[in-house]
């Protein structure tokens, strides 16, 4: 039933996962596949690990509850303002959305909002 073939060696296989094994312990010769070998394998112990752990698990009432109030609204206002470009240190003026000019993590350099300009690619 050995239909799956070693290309190196020729040596026949029921599946790509012993052909896999086959290949990644060779000690000589297989070069071109251990890199396939090596990827088939670390994939594989993957797939088993998600079929172990069964599906998905679905959000209990309180973490919807967190989810739902961490959701931020966007009020979609913008607001003309002086920015400064990190590549070439321009300033120039343009529009924002407003959270981001309000916003507290913003990147600013003495107090302006930094931005790259048009002619940087921004």
């Amino acid at each position: 039933m050995a239909d799956i073939k070693c290309l190196s060696c020729g040596k026949g296989f029921d599946d790509y996962h012993a052909l896999a094994l086959h290949i990644s312990s060779s000690k000589k010769g297989h070069r071109k596949g251990k890199k396939w070998a090596a990827r088939y394998i670390f994939m594989d112990v993957i797939y088993e690990k998600r079929k172990k752990q069964g599906g998905r698990v679905s959000l209990k009432p309180e973490q919807k509850a967190n989810k739902e109030n961490s959701r931020r609204v966007l009020s979609g206002g913008q607001r003309m303002v002086e920015i400064v470009c990190p590549y070439c240190h321009n300033s120039s003026r343009t529009v924002l959305e407003e959270e981001y000019v309000s916003s507290l993590q913003a990147w600013r350099i003495q107090g302006r909002l930094v931005k790259m300009c048009a002619s940087c690619g921004g």
